[in-house]
Parts: structure tokens; sequence; C-alpha cells
């Protein structure tokens, strides 16, 4: 019921910023790495994915004024020793997991990176 009276407090332009925000992201990440995901209709409502798909669900975040992972990313960026090293970002709050960000046109040479290494040891 929270999550129901909080898509209320939004504004009209806010919950039409998120629905733009999740469109984009559901579109790039099928011209990125073919995944076929929707938005979907109800999310934040009865707690589901903003974006899903087949084994895939995506929490959507757009933020005015940038968001402190872009300043991470740009130090990785500038930290590349050579230009196919794949720049990613891995931070973690006391006590929670680790979180791995990286810039989706990134992910596909990501994924190359982690199938050579597990080639290797084969």
């Amino acid at each position: 019921m929270d999550n129901f009276v909080a898509l209320f407090d939004m504004s009209a332009y806010q919950r039409r910023k998120g629905a733009v925000g999740e469109r984009e992201a559901a579109q790039e990440l099928c011209d990125a790495v073919g995944l076929i995901v929707t938005r979907q209709a109800r999310n934040g409502v009865d707690g589901g994915a903003d974006v899903a798909g087949d084994g895939i669900i995506v929490e959507v975040k757009r933020r005015d004024g940038g968001l402190i992972v872009e300043t991470w990313l740009q130090q990785a960026e500038r930290s590349r020793v050579r230009p196919i090293d794949v720049p990613i970002v891995m931070a973690r709050a006391d006590n929670c997991a680790w979180i791995v960000s990286l810039r989706l046109a990134d992910l596909g040479d990501f994924v190359q990176v982690i199938e050579q290494h597990r080639k290797q040891r084969e």
C-alpha cells in the first residue's frame, strides 16, 4: 500500500519523466545487446520492476544533476591503460553486497572479457 500512496505523491511531471526513462532504458537494452524487455505497466504499485524481460528485471533511475557513479565511471575511463580495457566501477555500502556499474555500450565487451578468462581457465 505504501508504494501505491507514493505513486500518487509524485507529480505528473515526475511520473512522465520516469515513464520516458523506462521506455528509453528498455529500448537501449534491446539495441545494445538484443534483450527483449518492456516497461511494466504497474511498476511501483505492486513492487514490480520498472522494466522486465525473460530472465531480467531492471530498476531504472534517472536523475537531474548527474549521478555519483558517473563521476566514478569517468575516473575509470581516464585510468584505462589500453583502449580495449573495459572501465567498470565496483561499489559497496558497509554490510551490503558489491554492485558493478558500467556503461551499457561496454556491456558486450565486458561479457567477452569474462568469457575469455573462463576459456583460459579450462
